[in-house]
């Protein structure tokens, strides 16, 4: 400062505030203005959205040759321009940023997408009494009515947020990209389904009219020694099918392309008394005398709303050759159903079938918005038409839903799955050579 290079630097120095060599030299004090170098390091750090530290060291000689150096310490913190709150709600399928802009600025836009798709999507912007502004993302979805005529609403998936993904965002002023960057909501795993893999299994024991005999059942634990959280899967498997193998409605098997080391085998039986579909549900199945109880719903905790249902499954699929109790379909072809249900239940909803019927127990989702139990939240559902064979393949359940609620079902039933190897089951009317492997259930998000 004593001895500028020339007279450019010198003027420079003079334009930040600093004395000249005239106000310097044989001063005993001497006092320093800095201002102007703070508003260039913070012009310079305007583009840093973390706290930046910088350290001015004063070197000062005086004539004697003694040296002293002080340090001034300036920490710099700069506010972005736009913040994502953290605040994802993966059943709300909703999130937010806060936005630090000047309150004049116009044309700001806040737009996201999945990241890796090419397709932005456009968020609400709200103004705050603070002069902050909040941009809020919210999905997209769609009204339309199902074959039955009720009303039904379809969920974007590419819009809102989502589990098992991340997202780039990027703030817009003017047609200018002022900031950008992405985010991974928390707890972003989704929801798993209990043995979905198919893996597990026990025995139940299933009453005669004479003793008892032990049927497949879908979970690890033994029935009998089951708690009520141990009791996911059932099947309408009863002592009156006391054959091996294939005869069972529902068993452990293997299948081409299955993941893991087990799939389920359903297969359709006719039986002395009646016709009886293979299936496979959640919820619990008993026998009174020869009448059978498939209860629906199992309690199911939701973090995050899912789009769809996707599972592999096998079929062997034909004509229609056992029919009673006056079905709706007598003739063609026996499809396979599966469906999935997202219902705030009190109780399970039993359906009444075997030697007698009540028909007023049948249900079908995409009929019916509610039961006696309470609502149907949403639904999925797919027919099986053809034979599937050799490997197992996707098979894909969008779900559409009746109610758009902003937070998942808290009752004491929340889920319902169900597969069958006949669509007229619950009639005892179908075919008796159809067979259906599932394996692999999980959400889509």
């Amino acid at each position: 400062l004593t001895n500028p290079a020339n007279n450019d630097m010198a003027a420079a120095l003079a334009g930040f505030g600093f004395p000249t060599p005239a106000q310097l030299l044989n001063q005993q004090h001497v006092y320093f203005q800095i201002g102007g170098l703070i508003d260039m390091l913070a012009m310079v750090c305007a583009e840093v959205t973390e706290t930046t530290n910088s350290d001015f060291k004063f070197t000062v000689t005086d004539n004697a040759g003694q040296k002293t150096v002080i340090t001034l310490k300036y920490v710099k913190t700069v506010v972005s321009p736009i913040t994502y709150n953290n605040d994802a709600d993966l059943w709300a399928n909703t999130a937010s940023f806060t936005l630090n802009i000047p309150a004049d600025a116009t044309s700001v836009s806040v737009q996201y997408r999945i990241k890796g798709q090419t397709t932005w999507n456009d968020a609400d912007i709200t103004a705050n009494a603070d002069g902050s502004r909040t941009a809020k993302i919210s999905p997209t979805w769609t009204e339309g009515t199902n074959d039955a005529g009720l009303t039904i609403y379809t969920v974007d998936p590419k819009t809102g947020i989502f589990a098992r993904k991340s997202y780039e965002y990027q703030l817009l002023a003017d047609g200018a990209t002022v900031a950008s960057g992405e985010f991974t909501p928390k707890n972003n795993l989704g929801d798993i389904i209990p043995n979905a893999g198919m893996e597990s299994w026990s025995t139940k024991s299933m009453k005669k009219i004479i003793g008892s005999t032990n049927v497949p059942y879908p979970n690890a634990v033994k029935y009998e020694d089951a708690t009520e959280t141990d009791k996911f899967w059932d099947s309408g498997n009863n002592a009156y099918l006391t054959s091996s193998g294939t005869d069972k409605l529902c068993t452990q098997a293997t299948y081409s392309g299955m993941v893991g080391n087990y799939c389920a085998q359903l297969a359709a039986k006719y039986a002395v008394i009646a016709f009886a579909a293979g299936n496979l549900y959640t919820g619990d199945f008993v026998m009174d005398g020869t009448v059978g109880y498939a209860q629906f719903g199992q309690p199911y905790t939701y973090s995050a709303r899912p789009a769809a249902l996707k599972l592999k499954y096998a079929a062997e699929i034909g004509e229609i050759n056992r029919v009673k109790n006056d079905p709706p379909v007598s003739t063609g072809i026996d499809k396979g159903r599966i469906f999935v249900c997202i219902v705030e239940w009190s109780d399970r909803h039993a359906v009444k079938s075997g030697t007698k019927v009540d028909k007023t127990t049948f249900w079908d989702p995409e009929t019916v918005s509610s039961l006696n139990e309470g609502k149907i939240i949403g639904y999925g559902s797919a027919y099986i038409t053809e034979s599937h064979t050799g490997s197992m393949k996707d098979l894909e359940l969008p779900i559409v839903y009746y109610e758009k609620t902003d937070t998942p079902p808290t009752g004491n039933y929340t889920l319902v799955i169900s597969t069958a190897t006949s669509y007229l089951g619950d009639y005892l009317t179908g075919c008796d050579a159809n067979k259906l492997w599932v394996d692999d259930f999980e959400w889509v998000y």
